[in-house]
């Protein structure tokens, strides 16, 4: 039987959501998988055969951690990884994330074929040193993109000599949640901006100007770096499972202000957005530019300020679209479990049946 080693080598605790459906999708397959990694990162139910070493699981931001000390940790964990991997003889490892230099420097120790996701590593590339170690990740690699013009920026801009192959992020509706009690009214003008990626710099902004929120009609409830509670705004350090459900269900859009350079990878907000029967107002950047250009019934960018624009917005929100419902279903469709399996399963027998 075909054996697949499934490895979140950074494990950040905001993959659970992608390694749980992205596993799933795989368990379809006719294949043995032996999954590598730590709770944290992982499904509930997942059965782990190897679990990464907890003095390897330092967070990229821990205070004191400089990042020649990060580099080495994640070199350290990619050589326990590699032991791992000599171990099991899997015909083919996936890789659910990584860090760019210590898996280059690793890579040519790796004989068996990897897929890797890229997540944040593409808009990373615009440092020079990057570029350099990225370029060079040994040919056993194969790339994985989200979308195809992420495949052509690493093709045609970054010129990689790896293969690079696109297949989807996957994504599903919530269950089914109450609304939050507290935003239960369907005419209020209610924002709320999960997203762990958020410029903080728009969030600092708005807090300045919680006086015009309020007299436009707005409410946001927003991640920041601390808890503000203020007649317009409601801003947490994290939220629940639960409360992100149910504030996603109250809202009257999902408010995604990221940054300029968030150009290459992909908002999970924004995929929960309109799984969730969301519009969504997004800053300019080149991911956002995608995403309107292909499902512009759910995407309105902003192309400067959201107070400034807001009467525009509220328009757009208000006005309805007959290529909406078509729009989602697409936008779901190409998403799903099914579309995953579909191409990953065609990318395996063009490779290795």
């Amino acid at each position: 039987m075909f054996k697949m080693l499934y490895v979140d080598v950074l494990c950040p605790t905001g993959h659970k959501v992608f390694n749980s459906l992205t596993i799933s999708a795989l368990i379809s397959l006719d294949a043995e998988i032996r999954i590598v990694g730590d709770e944290r990162c992982l499904p509930e139910n997942a059965i782990i055969a190897y679990r990464i070493p907890s003095k390897y699981l330092m967070k990229r931001k821990s205070r004191g951690l400089s990042k020649l000390t990060y580099r080495i940790n994640e070199y350290q964990k990619l050589r326990w990884l590699v032991k791992v991997i000599e171990k099991e003889h899997p015909d083919l490892v996936i890789l659910s994330s990584y860090e760019t230099i210590s898996l280059s420097i690793v890579s040519r120790r790796l004989k068996i074929p990897v897929l890797a996701f890229n997540h944040n590593n593409l808009d990373e590339l615009e440092s020079k040193l990057k570029r350099f170690f990225y370029r060079r990740i040994g040919g056993s690699v194969t790339q994985v993109v989200f979308e195809n013009y992420m495949a052509d920026y690493l093709k045609e801009a970054i010129k990689v000599r790896n293969k690079v192959i696109v297949l989807p992020h996957i994504v599903e509706p919530e269950k089914q949640l109450q609304p939050h009690p507290q935003f239960s009214n369907a005419n209020s003008k209610f924002l709320f901006a999960p997203s762990s990626s958020n410029d903080l710099t728009v969030i600092e902004d708005l807090l300045k100007r919680a006086h015009e929120l309020k007299a436009k009609g707005i409410k946001l409830v927003a991640k920041y770096r601390e808890n503000v509670d203020r007649d317009a705004l409601v801003f947490r350090k994290r939220f629940s499972d639960e409360e992100y459900v149910s504030f996603l269900r109250s809202c009257f859009a999902v408010y995604v202000p990221l940054p300029r350079h968030f150009n290459y990878r992909i908002s999970n907000v924004v995929n929960e957005a309109i799984a969730n029967n969301k519009k969504i107002i997004i800053s300019n950047n080149r991911f956002s530019e995608f995403i309107c250009s292909q499902y512009p019934s759910l995407v309105y960018v902003l192309r400067s300020d959201l107070l400034e624009e807001a009467d525009e917005w509220k328009k757009w929100m208000n006005k309805s679209s007959s290529s909406y419902n078509e729009e989602r279903e697409s936008f779901l469709k190409s998403h799903s479990g099914e579309r995953f399996h579909k191409d990953i399963v065609a990318e395996l027998r063009r490779q290795y049946f």
